[in-house]
């Protein structure tokens, strides 16, 4: 049985170092001279890779070099692909032409079949692509560099405020009047309760 083995870094993944030490421990290699590393740097084409379903190319040769019987090494279920979809896709993929897949962190070895082996593998990439997903929502929403998360959007909230308690002004007047959307409006301000006239 050959075995290789695959890195992928992500928004929010696993870092180069972290997952060479977890391929090492698994027999993998990690030296470029060996052959038996694969590495795709999707961190900052993400976005773009999921909007046209760009192919991760080192994924590509990795599974292309292996053949009934080898195995694929990776150091977490989320190291597979860039979206939960693309790692089912990519393990039907992998396991359709029976190659194993042995995972480091939580230690799973996946092979054709195995019912069992695929939901947990599945579940722990589901979970592992949330809270890297959550970890990097709450970074981007700290640092005002970074995309992600709602960005603040300044306006004249005294006026805002002013006219929104005014029943005389539609939501629609107010938004055009201090330069923002009405679900901003809403989001900032709350609701209306404006009072009918008596």
């Amino acid at each position: 049985m050959v075995m290789k083995g695959y890195v992928l870094l992500s928004n929010g993944g696993l870092s180069l170092p972290a997952q060479k030490a977890a391929l090492r421990r698994l027999g993998v290699d990690p030296a470029p001279s060996s052959g038996q590393l694969f590495v795709d740097d999707a961190r900052e084409r993400a976005s773009l890779a999921r909007r046209i379903g760009d192919e991760l190319y080192a994924r590509r040769l990795a599974v292309n070099s292996l053949v009934a019987g080898d195995a694929l090494a990776i150091a977490s279920p989320a190291c597979l692909g860039m979206s939960v979809n693309d790692i089912r896709l990519t393990l039907d993929e992998i396991l359709g032409r029976h190659i194993d897949i042995i995972v480091a962190n939580p230690r799973l070895h996946v092979r054709a079949g195995d019912r069992q082996g695929v939901a947990g593998f599945l579940d722990a990439a589901f979970k592992e692509r949330r809270a890297a997903h959550a970890g990097w929502m709450r970074q981007a929403r700290v640092s005002p560099t970074l995309k992600g998360g709602r960005r603040r959007i300044d306006f004249d909230e005294a006026l805002a405020r002013k006219l929104w308690s005014d029943p005389a002004y539609t939501k629609e007047d107010v938004a055009v009047a201090v330069g923002v959307g009405v679900r901003t409006l809403h989001r900032r301000l709350g609701s209306r309760n404006l009072r009918p006239p008596a």
